[in-house]
């Protein structure tokens, strides 16, 4: 019987199921979203008009991230290792 954890590890560190890849293409959409976000408000006059929505979106951005790099530890089958990789750094 597959854990919670065991099932949260197969979608965030498997790529070779679909609910993987559709983790992974919804992650590159998030971090488009958060450069997108970044770069438009570095633009003065639309900062000056859309900053409030932009501070927004980027807490949210942050909470997201945050949420799935807690995953990653939680799921991963030897966690010390992990967050000491390349990619948990």
């Amino acid at each position: 019987m597959n854990t919670v954890r065991e099932r949260v590890e197969r979608v965030i560190f498997g790529i070779d199921t679909r609910s993987g890849w559709i983790f992974d293409v919804a992650l590159l959409i998030a971090i488009l979203g958060s450069v997108l976000v970044a770069l438009l408000e570095s633009v003065r006059p639309i900062h000056g008009n859309y900053g409030h929505i932009f501070y927004g979106m980027e807490w949210a951005f942050t909470l997201l991230f945050s949420v799935e790099y807690a995953l990653r530890i939680w799921s991963a089958k030897d966690r010390k290792k992990y967050v000491k990789s390349f990619f948990g750094v």
